[in-house]
């Protein structure tokens, strides 16, 4: 169990043995949000010294519970999360 998220094992890994990694399409919006992270995790680096002193449970939640967004506006009910989202599809 991470971020609150309980699922049997058996259903995970059904779950996880039908993804496909697809090539990107280079979508700027994509890389303007992975730059945002990866600058968000220096300042995580700063607060703990190094990402290696930083509990991995801690680093995962912080990336999972930040805001994303789905869909094409700019409303806020067009934002979610990553464990929002991972809840509806593996919870479903």
């Amino acid at each position: 169990m991470y971020d609150g998220i309980t699922i049997e094992f058996d259903k995970l890994d059904s779950i996880i043995g039908t993804l496909d990694v697809l090539p990107t399409d280079n979508d700027p919006s994509t890389t303007g949000f992975q730059n945002h992270y990866l600058e968000t995790l220096d300042w995580w680096k700063n607060e703990f010294g190094s990402l290696e002193n930083m509990p991995i449970n801690d680093l995962v939640n912080r990336l999972n519970s930040s805001p994303i967004l789905i869909g094409k506006g700019r409303k806020m009910s067009d934002y979610t999360d990553a464990i929002t989202e991972m809840k509806t599809i593996l919870l479903e």
